[in-house]
């Protein structure tokens, strides 16, 4: 091995300790405890030397061991952690760990995917539905029909007040084409297989509901009717609540400036009033240590 100062040797080794391969000039001063253009010095020398590859990074140059360098001292690069970052190893050393992965489930009960939540509906709350669903067709019919005097004296329930489906057919489709698509009239839909859809039953493929002949007979919910006027009065309500925070926020603003500059000036008085009661002849601890 080619003979190396005390200090270039000591470079060399922060090189090698570096948690990665490559470190700028300032990097390697603090590491050494030395001067940026002390180690400067030492890194050209090094440099000339053959045991450096130095090149631009973003934040100005960089070095890190040249294959020569790398050659003469025994060491390898190596990747470690997520970021597989590359640093200095001795030759002989195994290779490190490699990162484990977190947010594992390392029990059975993982295997049974348990534990992940479900936006269905649990099977007690998707039977209810699907039972007021079938109240509410079975009293539309009978109320359009003109069957029991009870069921015709009924009102009459609005189109968006029917029970929203529970059973949603064609989910698993892949890939998943979704309603609105060109659909052959003649041909069996893969999802629901074209047959009579039960009240509570909805077809994706499709676009089949199975309450779909009662919308057409229900009367539409009106719309909300909004005041006149209620849009321009809520602006206003909301400029002058932020007018008056904006103005609550100036005034204490103006308040801790106050109080900051009435501790500077109570702190000067201090000052001034301290030196002004210094006995005469009084000698500093700095004077007294020179005599």
């Amino acid at each position: 091995m080619v003979e190396l100062s005390e200090a270039c040797q000591g470079v060399v080794n922060a090189l090698i300790a570096a948690p990665v391969a490559w470190l700028s000039p300032a990097e390697l001063a603090d590491a050494l405890g030395r001067g940026v253009q002390e180690t400067t010095d030492l890194l050209c020398d090094l440099d000339l030397a053959g045991w450096l590859a130095v090149w631009d990074g973003e934040s100005g140059p960089v070095v890190t061991l040249s294959p020569l360098g790398a050659e003469r001292m025994g060491v390898r690069l190596v990747e470690e952690g997520f970021d597989v970052t590359p640093r200095w190893a001795q030759v002989g050393d195994p290779e490190p760990h490699a990162p484990r992965s977190t947010n594992l489930c390392a029990s059975a009960r993982s295997a049974t995917l348990a534990f992940v939540p479900d936006p269905a509906p649990e099977p007690g709350e998707a039977a209810a539905r699907g039972e007021r669903a079938a109240v509410v067709a079975a009293r539309v019919v009978l109320k359009t029909t003109g069957g029991e005097p009870e069921a015709r004296a009924a009102k009459l329930p609005r189109a968006d007040d029917l029970p929203h489906p529970s059973v949603l057919l064609g989910v698993g489709l892949t890939p998943w084409p979704g309603p609105g698509q060109e659909i052959d009239q003649d041909a069996t839909c893969p999802a629901c297989g074209s047959r009579r859809l039960r009240s509570h039953m909805y077809c994706l493929y499709c676009d089949r509901w199975g309450l779909d002949h009662l919308t057409s007979s229900l009367p539409e919910s009106p719309s909300p009717v909004r005041p006149r006027g209620a849009s321009e009065a809520s602006a206003i309500v909301e400029r002058l609540q932020e007018e008056r925070l904006r103005e609550r926020r100036r005034a204490k603003r103006l308040k801790n400036h106050q109080a900051r500059v009435e501790a500077l000036r109570n702190r000067r008085q201090g000052k001034t009033a301290t030196r002004d009661t210094k006995p005469p002849g009084a000698s500093s601890p700095g004077q007294c240590a020179a005599s």
